[in-house]
């Protein structure tokens, strides 16, 4: 990792063992290794107005400040739970919080024909727009909010995390195989029951990770 991601050291004053500040985020020493390990072979530049470069082997992104902590920081959790059981070589991948391209990288790493990128917020599609262009990707951005009429489209997989549009799901008879977001409890036991879908990872009491996928 390039000495220029925003990395500080201090010490816990109750275990006097070193905690890394990245991105304002604490983690201990085993924490620390799990992201270096991760995203070892990046490097992250300082970019103007307040984004950050980010160069992996296979993609070149500016981000906002946010989506560099992000990719950062969550990178190994999106390879193990974003990425579905079966193969995307060839397939569609509808992206919903598309941020600035950081999880349409990850699908086109793992070999996707071409993934339909939401996101409304007008920064991250802007900078989504040219790291579509920046690596060559065939992505269409849709620069508005998710619409279920988005799932119902020929698509073959479709990982969500727009921070509350996934209600809207519930006016579908059925989804694409996916991995979705959801930030209510309400919420997850209705996508549960309705789409029988499994919690793959609870975040916290509020986010959960459920999947469709068998």
């Amino acid at each position: 990792m390039d000495e220029m991601l925003p990395i500080h050291i201090r010490l816990d004053p109750k275990t006097h063992l070193p905690l890394f500040d990245i991105f304002g985020a604490l983690y201990t020493p085993v924490g620390f290794l799990r992201i270096l390990k991760a995203t070892s072979d990046w490097r992250v530049d300082a970019a103007a107005d307040r984004t950050f470069r980010l160069t992996m082997p296979h993609a070149d992104l500016i981000l906002t400040e946010p989506k560099a902590c992000l990719m950062c920081l969550e990178w190994s959790m999106w390879k193990k739970y974003y990425l579905p059981p079966f193969s995307l070589e060839d397939l569609t991948v509808l992206d919903v919080g598309a941020g600035c391209g950081e999880t349409a990288a990850l699908f086109f790493m793992a070999g996707a024909r071409n993934v339909i990128c939401i996101e409304p917020a007008e920064k991250e599609a802007e900078l989504l727009a040219a790291n579509i262009k920046r690596n060559g990707w065939n992505a269409e951005l849709r620069s508005r909010p998710f619409e279920p009429e988005d799932a119902m489209a020929r698509i073959d997989f479709m990982k969500m995390d727009c921070e509350g549009c996934e209600e809207s799901l519930l006016t579908l008879d059925k989804l694409p195989p996916s991995v979705i977001e959801v930030h209510s409890p309400e919420l997850r036991r209705a996508l549960m029951s309705n789409f029988n879908m499994k919690e793959t990872k609870r975040i916290s009491d509020c986010v959960s990770l459920l999947s469709s996928l068998q």
